[in-house]
């Protein structure tokens, strides 16, 4: 069995006024011999599969930001996983913001 998850990779993506830098996209149906095929056709929910990495969010409001507009822009059975890259804990950027401010 052959199960390909995403058949779409973009750079650059944008959602709104946000810019990903990485973005796959795909599904849960499987590839392979037509038993394969056809067990995966019964079975497998046809769920889309979206995948999004996103660098350096300075504060949880940007994580709210960005998380509202992935609700607006997915369906409800899809599944969306973000990943985020940052230098340092969203604890310790909050907790710096408070301390200057």
């Amino acid at each position: 069995m052959d199960c390909q998850f995403f058949n779409e990779i973009h750079r650059n993506h944008p959602i709104e006024d946000l810019i990903f830098p990485i973005y796959a996209a795909g599904g849960l149906q499987e590839k392979g011999f037509l038993l394969s095929r056809v067990y995966s056709a019964i079975v497998t929910p046809r769920y889309k599969v979206h995948l999004l990495v996103y660098t350096a969010p300075r504060s949880a409001k940007n994580i709210e930001k960005i998380t509202f507009a992935l609700k607006r822009k997915f369906q409800a059975p899809d599944w969306v996983f973000l990943i985020l890259v940052q230098g340092q804990p969203v604890a310790d950027i909050e907790r710096g913001n408070r301390n200057r401010g």
